[in-house]
């Protein structure tokens, strides 16, 4: 583990949570960018339009909105079932891990009594209050490695909608696990 006196100052300082957890948080972030780069590109090849004109046209969208625009016109353009299937899976697993990662991405560091850890800094609509989330590195690290996982998947299942005749179906992964089912543990640590 990294050792605070090995790190830079700007670190240091910057750090409300061990460096290595830090860094798993980061790493949700900038592969969650990557998803939604393919969410679009499966959207420009579902339209047959171009990037600049998908961005225009789901700018303001949720992403359930752009995933059901996606299946919608997806069949509409005759898409074979077995395509379909692919799509439906890949909008579960792009929902599941958007769900999880939003659970760290609006996350803050707490302290309370014995227990130090991270929870949810807002209620969500289904809750009455902040709920502590799994914060151990492996759920976290578990988590990034979901959201590699459905990149390669959606540039496979993107690959199939662009050229059909040529790219192969992909396997579809398991559906990951949403981070709120976790067992919590305490940890002195952060």
């Amino acid at each position: 583990m990294l050792e605070p006196e090995n790190l830079d100052q700007w670190v240091r300082e910057n750090s409300a949570l061990p460096p290595l957890v830090m860094h798993a948080l980061g790493n949700i972030v900038f592969k969650w960018n990557v998803c939604e780069y393919w969410t679009n590109a499966i959207f420009c090849d579902v339209l047959g339009v171009s990037e600049n004109d998908a961005r225009a046209l789901t700018y303001d969208m949720s992403s359930a909105s752009i995933w059901d625009k996606i299946k919608y016109f997806a069949k509409k353009r005759g898409i074979n079932e077995e395509v379909l299937g692919h799509l439906d899976h890949a909008s579960l697993m792009f929902d599941r891990c958007r769900i999880n990662r939003n659970r760290y991405v609006h996350a803050i560091g707490i302290t309370t009594g014995e227990r130090r850890g991270l929870q949810m800094a807002k209620a969500d609509k289904k809750s009455t209050g902040s709920q502590p989330i799994p914060d151990d590195l492996e759920t976290i690290r578990s988590v990034s490695d979901s959201i590699k996982s459905l990149i390669q998947y959606l540039s496979s299942v993107d690959l199939v909608v662009a050229d059909p005749e040529r790219a192969a179906l992909p396997q579809k992964p398991l559906l990951p696990e949403l981070i709120e089912k976790l067992p919590l543990q305490s940890h002195q640590e952060l």
